[in-house]
């Protein structure tokens, strides 16, 4: 009964590590699918990243010929500038289309400079996140290499409490039969006498 006892109590111990070994497969899985969603998160803002980066240089490039044409009419003298133009109005009217064109532009440098490290900083984020994924990946599959273990240890105690089990009735079978032959000769004898 002990050994029957015992070989139960292996079968539910084994059947709890099988249980945590499956749980432990779909977490793995879980946390891979996690990774990969990461690892297109992190890609799409490095493209992000990069097409701000264009933006910022088409503006940038904007900036300075629009500075290479401030300096070139600086180099100009006062009467060359407004000899330059038909109208006095007309001066006056370039002028300023040509502050508020720089005012524009950079207010839009500073939005997307600002909206680039945004990004960055959001890909820092995400990357830490697949850092911490991938970490636990790792502590689950050393967790499922442990479970595998433990059920393999299990299971070779189990087939040794069978054998033993096995034997016992074995041995009991024998007891049992030599003790049937027993008392059958001496219900023989007793019958002779």
């Amino acid at each position: 009964r002990a050994i029957d006892k015992t070989g139960k109590s292996l079968q539910s111990e084994i059947a709890r590590l099988e249980t945590t070994r499956r749980k432990l497969e779909t977490d793995i899985k879980v946390t891979e699918q996690q990774i990969t969603k990461t690892d297109l998160m992190i890609e799409e803002l490095a493209f992000e990243i990069g097409d701000k980066n264009q933006i910022l240089d088409r503006r940038r490039a904007a900036v300075a010929e629009s500075l290479r044409q401030w300096r070139k009419s600086q180099a100009l003298s006062s009467v060359e500038i407004v000899l330059g133009y038909d109208r006095f109005s007309n001066l006056w009217t370039e002028l300023s289309a040509l502050a508020a064109f720089q005012r524009n532009l950079e207010q839009d440098i500073t939005l997307v400079s600002k909206l680039k490290n945004d990004l960055e900083v959001t890909r820092f984020a995400t990357e830490d996140e697949r850092r911490r994924l991938t970490s636990l990946k790792e502590r689950l599959a050393d967790q499922r290499q442990i479970a595998k273990q433990n059920q393999t240890t299990k299971d070779e105690l189990l087939k040794q409490t069978k054998n033993q089990e096995s034997n016992y009735k074995k041995l009991l079978a024998a007891t049992v039969e030599r003790k049937e032959a027993f008392e059958k000769e001496l219900f023989e004898l007793e019958s002779q006498l």
